[in-house]
């Protein structure tokens, strides 16, 4: 796709537009690629004779319109899924045809997640999203829509296209809307796993949740998707806009759109912003500062917060530890622990780092890992029972975590403890505890074994 560098003035400032969308035309990245039938400026001249009696040597050059005629489905290049694609009903409703879903579904605010390290194939679990959400420092608000670059769009043109790309599972989906993301997106052929994948592994297993779970969701909680985006390593994580109007097909299951990108421009030379940019960028760095100093969502108490962590938020935070501590095998997310603590989720984020020197989600990763360490130090259990006996849903995301924090492994962690013989339990687990930020040091290494 050629590249090109687009900025266009709008009320809000200079923004650089950002084409995510697929060319529609014959390609091997679609099992079923569209056809088009091309109609040149002679033929169409030849139409003007045919249709309207206007001889060819009337027109300018003896030429006519040109012109398409196309053959493909909805749901061919970057396009849009309507609820009613999933299921005939939604959340005990009708589901709604493309034509019938509210426009402002179809802009708003981006969030970008790179998940192109994982695997293809693989399934993104709720907890998996949340980490990466937590790790941006970033809470979901409604109205945003979440775009997910898996890498599948590398091999766009070519037929292996079809088979790449991770996709998401049924939790994950539903841990999304049910914050308020009503347009999900995927540079990938689909934002379930590849096709290809999914029907092996039902032939080998015969399990139904394996088929189109991201998909049926949305016959659970109703929300849109855009499959096949383009270009969106070119968006920052959070900060751009997402353009993606479908196109208005009666009563149909989706429809081509054509996806863009604003992403905030520098103003270029000799050109002074107007008074509402400059409001809006001292705003930013105002609300910046706030979020430093630890004031954020403070303002209008009349007293601001210090760095110095709230007596009173004190001791609802002691008692999210707790409850992290408890709880820990359950799934717990940030936002169901902010309700419980009488706090906002981002609220709730900022003044736990801020008194235990990391998120809460974090926390509840070490505190699981630890435990995880702890079973499999038993040796009694199988990484797999380990991985769900201590609150993961997915022994993929489980040996992910596992490695970034112990150094290896489960399966090696396994391996090598049961070779370790006269250390106590209580000394071996003050050794081995997991550390996050390891680059800190090695005082806070695991055990190792020779």
């Amino acid at each position: 796709m050629e590249e090109r560098q687009e900025i266009v003035h709008l009320p809000g400032g200079r923004f650089r537009l950002v084409d995510l969308s697929r060319p529609l035309g014959p390609t091997e990245s679609e099992p079923s690629p569209p056809r088009l039938r091309r109609i040149t400026h002679q033929e169409g001249a030849a139409l003007w004779r045919q249709l309207f009696g206007i001889p060819e040597a009337a027109l300018p050059g003896g030429l006519g319109f040109a012109g398409e005629y196309v053959e493909a489905s909805t749901h061919a290049s970057t396009h849009v899924d309507a609820p009613f694609h999933y299921a005939p009903f939604s959340a005990g409703k009708r589901a709604r045809t493309v034509d019938e879903v509210p426009l402002s579904w179809f802009l708003g605010p981006a969030v970008v997640l790179d998940v192109s390290d994982l695997p293809d194939g693989f399934m993104i679990p709720a907890e998996e999203i949340e980490g990466r959400l937590e790790g941006m420092g970033h809470v979901l608000s409604p109205g945003e829509a979440v775009l997910f670059r898996t890498g599948a769009g590398a091999c766009w043109g070519a037929g292996e296209f079809f088979e790449r790309g991770c996709g998401l599972g049924r939790e994950a989906v539903l841990y999304l809307v049910e914050r308020g993301v009503r347009l999900v997106g995927t540079d990938a052929w689909s934002l379930d796993r590849p096709y290809p994948l999914i029907g092996a592994e039902w032939r080998r297993r015969r399990d139904p949740s394996l088929l189109w779970p991201a998909h049926f969701a949305g016959a659970e909680r109703e929300y849109c998707q855009v499959e096949k985006l383009a270009n969106l390593e070119q968006l920052p994580a959070v900060g751009s806009t997402l353009v993606c109007f479908p196109v208005k097909v009666e009563k149909g299951s989706g429809a081509w759109a054509r996806a863009v990108g604003l992403v905030p421009a520098e103003e270029g030379p000799g050109e002074g912003p107007p008074a509402r940019t400059l409001r809006f960028f001292w705003g930013c760095v105002f609300r910046a500062l706030l979020y430093h100093s630890g004031m954020a969502g403070e303002r209008g108490r009349g007293d601001g917060l210090s760095r110095r962590t709230r007596p009173e938020d004190l001791v609802w935070l002691r008692r999210v530890r707790d409850r992290i501590d408890r709880e820990y095998a359950r799934p717990l997310d940030v936002g169901e622990l902010a309700r419980g603590a009488h706090m906002s989720a981002g609220h709730l984020s900022r003044q736990f780092r801020l008194a235990y020197g990391e998120p809460p989600y974090s926390y509840l990763m070490t505190r699981r890992i630890e435990r995880a360490m702890a079973l499999l130090r038993r040796g009694d259990l199988s990484v797999t029972e380990v991985c769900f006996a201590v609150g993961f849903s997915s022994p993929g995301t489980f040996s992910t975590r596992f490695a970034e924090l112990v150094g290896v492994p489960p399966s090696v962690y396994r391996r090598r403890a049961a070779r370790e013989e006269g250390i106590p339990p209580c000394v071996a687990k003050q050794v081995s505890r997991p550390v996050r930020n390891r680059e800190a040091g090695d005082a806070g290494a695991p055990l190792q074994w020779a």
